[in-house]
């Protein structure tokens, strides 16, 4: 039996199924050895808690299975699954499961990382009663970290934000470093796994490094003198005599921009760009003269934005050092920590190795024997750098078992730390076993298989001798001459060595799938923005509602805001969607109204608010004339100081949560459903917030505007990022976003591209990105951004692949119109166009808009929807396939009915609710858990109950402790994934301080069994039962 490996699983193949046999297969083979399975010494960690739960859902299911079913046990005796196993094998597993079911480690890494955290409080610098913040306190504690660098010598931040912003700092110091910083303090994080994070930062800022060959310093006297010869220099000729406009104006343009000092526009300007690449501005190459003389102040200006890159690197370096100690300090006397802030405190400290792991053993009361890892292609630097102690111990322990399952198609995390080429460097660890490759699909139509295989089988074949192929010679020798090691084929193309790491296996049908009917169609949008692409969209979707109302139908695509213009045209088309994106809310009018309000009550000169709150429906109900009657000037002043005042006043009075209801409440009879809504999420974020926000009304303001909500997920049709898709399937999917640019780097303040050749380690240099005009006179900054376009061209191509992978029967396809520059840019449409030669053709014959143009397979797909059930198990053996290469369909046998679970209701002594019903621990008549139950919870409030009850053993004539809280929030926080508001915080303990005070916490004081006559008494905050009541058996815990 394999007991070390890494499988490598295609979209829909059934990882989660072997993930929880292997676990299985672990316990099954430990009971053998030692006469007990130990579930308590393994640990499986995924990325989401939805992840974790099917895991031990799959285990405990897949264990019952093979204690009852010699259909199922056969089924998993595949060499690649559990194995040959017994019923009583199972069961006897089973059982040990269900006693340790509250010591499995199952979860998310973050929370494991938690555990580790609570473990090893002390040596990670951690304070007593720490806790996760959310992610708001966290924008505001780094705000607070810069104002505090700022306010300990201003005069030095002042000059170090002009340095990070090429000399021309924000008016608003504070927020202009927290902009230019960007994604540094992610990086900075990266950097701090090694031994000096500064040193990454200062690389390429040594006098030693040249950055911009052609720099050569000209001092003032000699500019001048260049200056005055270019004026001087002919102007250049039209065929008829006349002077070239393009250059007449041109000329005295460049010239100024050198006069002022303006040397980053000077290099960006169209002539100076245009001479560099073709010696020739408006078809006419330039006066010998003026050519000698652009090349001096190119030479100059390429020096002077060399210093200002230098002073950028030391700038940056020096301002994230100082604030990243402030925010040290200021988490530690908080107690507040975000997740990423947990991994990396524990990667720095490499504590789950050596000594380490002995005292985890200790600390969590139990040891780590067995690792299993899933969805391995997003684990970022930090938490490799976290786990891999305990790897290295495992791989060199004799009879200890690890498993990593992944698949680098599916990794579209490396904007936020992911690295894929992790799995390959797994992969070629010795003392790995060869494994199974999970490349049958129990998800998705022949059809769609078919596609995915044509598409994605061979890229680099379809891009090869294309530019987009294009090799850089010369790039391993700018890394080596800078003193840098240069990464692996770093001479071969981006896109071709993001490719190298994108391992691609054709992908088959399961048996059951082979006559499953499906289809992919393309359909041509009127344009390529955002309110084009979502109006085919709402078209289709429209259509494919209408003829299959049951059917599950995802629309994804790539950002936000164009979620935000899909809903909007899916509701104009009458269909009703759940927006599931991270829509900012104001996107609503209502909402931008009363933030306009808040606005004015922090700033009474603020006059875009003041316009806002005088326009209609808005200045009747709250008595405000329109700002132009007032002409400006004093009484326009004073107007805006009576209704800043007057916001105020109210909310000083009623406190800012109760204002923004009964604002909402007068609102009520001019706002739309959608407006109401946005409302509704508004109050609960003002019910949620900090109260001084009072005091400081702009404060909740840029909270709402930094902060994105979801709608709930109700429909039927459901509009969603690629991002938030993964791990789902859908009947239908439609796909807009197919021409957007794939591994397009944004230079600018704030960007940032980092050289790792080793993913395992720290980056060895860091360097900006700056506009591709600038970086095209620095090989060296140009192959930084190179790095950084293979890391986004790897997720580009993922999420491609992601979000054609989702549909299960059929797949539809948004095109834009094509246009000359879409051979020279890679994109979906693009790829598409090569791999299939008739879609090429008739995307540019086909003008009509919404009409399909290209098609493959069978619309066959019953009009009822849901064909299959969503959730099914595998059946018959995983290798069991049929081959997708054509796109024509098979026959195969009806797939399995899906298990029906009763849920029966348990009557009370007294003829109500069974004690143990969630609804009996609500107040005043209000069920305390009924919002879970209606899906308007995440089951947050029941988690945090039920948290503060494993906390309680014997109550005191004083209740419950309050102390307790901040263990009792991690642990939630762990659980529910995301810190608990403050809102559900509160209501929750007064009514658990209320049960703690009534009959609940008179069961829980010792003096009430004083007359059983115990030898002992134990409270235990969970036991499982089974018991007789009626006639049926009833178990529970």
């Amino acid at each position: 039996m394999i007991t070390r490996s890494v499988v490598i699983a295609n979209a829909g193949s059934g990882k989660t199924y072997l993930l929880a046999n292997r676990l299985i297969r672990w316990m099954i083979e430990e009971r053998r050895a030692t006469n007990t399975a130990s579930p308590d010494r393994m640990l499986a960690v995924t990325f989401t808690r939805k992840a974790a739960g099917e895991i031990l859902e799959r285990v405990l299911r897949h264990l019952a299975l093979g204690s009852l079913d010699a259909a199922k046990r056969e089924e998993f005796s595949a060499v690649s699954q559990i194995g040959p196993a017994s019923a009583e094998e199972y069961a006897a597993v089973l059982r040990e499961v269900v006693d340790a079911l509250h010591r499995m480690s199952i979860s998310t890494i973050d929370g494991f990382f938690m555990q580790m955290a609570g473990a090893f409080g002390p040596e990670l610098g951690l304070p007593e009663g720490w806790r996760i913040a959310e992610d708001d306190e966290q924008r505001a504690m780094r705000m607070d970290a810069i104002g505090a660098v700022i306010a300990a010598d201003p005069m030095r931040a002042v000059d170090l934000a002009r340095q990070m912003s090429d000399g021309e700092p924000k008016v608003e110091i504070q927020a202009g470093i927290d902009a230019a910083l960007g994604g540094a303090f992610t990086i900075w994080d990266r950097c701090a796994l090694g031994t000096d994070p500064g040193k990454p930062w200062l690389a390429l800022a040594s006098d030693s490094v040249q950055l911009f060959p052609k720099a050569r310093r000209a001092d003032a006297k000699a500019r001048a003198a260049v200056i005055d010869a270019m004026r001087q220099a002919a102007v250049p000729l039209t065929k008829s005599g006349t002077p070239n406009k393009h250059w007449t104006n041109a000329i005295p343009r460049v010239i100024r921009l050198a006069e002022d000092g303006h040397w980053f526009d000077l290099l960006k300007d169209s002539l100076v760009s245009a001479l560099r690449d073709t010696g020739v501005f408006s078809s006419v190459a330039p006066e010998p003269a003026f050519a000698r003389g652009l090349e001096k102040l190119v030479g100059h200006a390429c020096a002077e934005v060399q210093d200002v890159i230098r002073a950028r690197l030391r700038a940056t370096e020096e301002l994230v050092h100082s604030v990243d100690r402030e925010l040290v300090r200021m988490r530690r006397a908080e107690g507040a920590y975000g997740f990423q802030d947990i991994t990396t405190l524990i990667a720095r400290a490499h504590c789950l190795g050596g000594e380490g792991t002995e005292a985890m053993r200790e600390r969590l009361d139990r040891a780590i024997h067995d690792l299993a890892l899933d969805e391995f292609q997003d684990t970022s630097p930090a938490q490799w750098t976290a786990l891999v102690p305990l790897i290295d111990e495992i791989m060199a322990t004799g009879g200890r078992r690890f498993l990593v399952v992944g698949d680098p198609k599916q990794s579209i995390y490396a904007w936020r730390g992911g690295t894929p080429e992790l799995l390959a460097q797994v992969g070629a660890r010795p003392g790995l076993e060869d494994d199974a490759s999970l490349n049958t699909s129990f998800r998705s139509s022949p059809v769609i298989l078919g596609f995915v295989n044509t598409v994605f089988g061979d890229i680099a074949g379809l891009v090869s001798g294309t530019p987009l192929a294009a090799s850089t010679p010369d790039a391993e020798r700018t890394f080596t001459d800078a003193g840098l090691t240069a990464p692996r084929h770093v001479d071969r193309s981006p896109l071709l060595r993001a490719l190298a790491g994108w391992t691609f296996v054709q992908h088959l049908a399961a048996e059951r799938n082979s006559d499953m009917p499906g289809f992919v169609r393309a359909f041509r949008a009127a344009g390529s923005g955002a309110d084009a692409i979502a109006a085919t969209v709402a078209a289709i979707v429209a259509d494919r509602h209408a003829r299959r109302p049951d059917a599950t139908i995802a629309v994804l695509v790539s950002k936000n805001d164009e979620i935000t213009a899909c809903v909007a045209a899916l509701r104009r088309a009458g269909v009703a969607a759940s927006d599931e994106g991270r829509s900012q809310l104001l996107d609503s009018p209502a909402v931008t109204a009363i933030m306009a309000m808040l606005r004015l009550a922090d700033q009474p000169d603020d006059r875009a608010s003041h316009w806002i709150v005088s326009r209609e429906p808005v200045a009747s109900i709250f008595g405000c004339a329109p700002m132009e009657t007032f002409a400006g000037g004093a009484a326009q002043r004073t107007e805006a100081d009576r209704i800043s005042a007057q916001v105020r006043r109210a909310l000083h009075s009623e406190g800012l949560p109760a204002w923004i209801d009964r604002t909402i409440d007068r609102f009520r009879s001019v706002c739309s459903a959608r407006d109401m809504q946005r409302l509704h999420q508004l109050s609960v974020m003002a019910h949620d917030a900090d109260q001084a926000d009072v005091a400081r009304p702009g404060h909740f303001v840029t909270s709402v505007e930094s902060r994105g909500v979801r709608a709930a997920a109700g429909e039927r049709v459901r509009v969603m990022t690629v991002h938030a898709s993964k791990g789902l399937e859908f009947d239908e999917v439609v796909l807009g976003s197919l021409d957007r640019v794939m591994g397009s780097i944004d230079g600018g303040a704030g960007n940032w591209s980092v050289l790792a050749p080793d993913p395992t380690k720290p980056p060895i240099a860091v360097a900006p990105v700056l506009a591709s005009a600038i970086m095209e006179y620095s090989p060296l900054l140009e192959a930084f951004r190179r790095e950084a376009q293979v890391g986004r061209i790897f997720d580009d191509v993922s999420g491609f692949y992601v979000g054609v992978t989702r549909a299960r029967e059929a797949l539809h396809l948004v095109c834009a119109p094509p246009t000359a520059a879409d051979t020279l840019r890679l994109s979906g449409t693009r790829i598409l166009r090569m791999a299939f030669p008739e879609f090429e053709t008739a995307l540019l014959a086909n003008k009509v808009v919404n009409e399909r143009f290209w098609e493959c397979g069978v619309d066959a797909l019953p009009s009822e929807g849901n064909p299959l059930p969503t959730h099914v198990e595998p059946a018959g053996t995983m290798s069991t396939s049929t081959p997708t290469s054509a796109l024509t369909a098979t026959v195969t046998p009806a797939p399995m009915p899906a298990p029906v679970v009763e849920r029966i209701a348990r009557p009370d002594a007294r003829g109500g609710v069974a004690p143990s019903s969630h609804e009996r621990l609500g107040a005043g008549g209000v069920p305390l858990f009924t919002a879970e139950f209606t899906g308007a919870d995440d089951g947050a409030r029941g988690s945090l109950a039920h948290a503060w009850f494993e906390h309680v053993e014997w109550l005191n004539s004083e209740g419950i402790d309050a102390a307790s809280e901040p263990q009792v929030l991690r642990a939630v926080a762990v659980e529910i994934g995301r810190p608990v508001d403050s809102a559900l915080r509160e209501s929750v303990r007064a009514l658990v301080m209320a049960a703690a005070r009534g009959s609940l916490g008179e069961c829980l004081r010792p003096a009430r069994y004083s007359a059983w006559k115990c030898d002992s008494l134990q409270v235990r905050s969970e036991m499982p039962f089974v018991v007789q009541i009626d006639g049926r058996t009833q178990r529970g815990r």
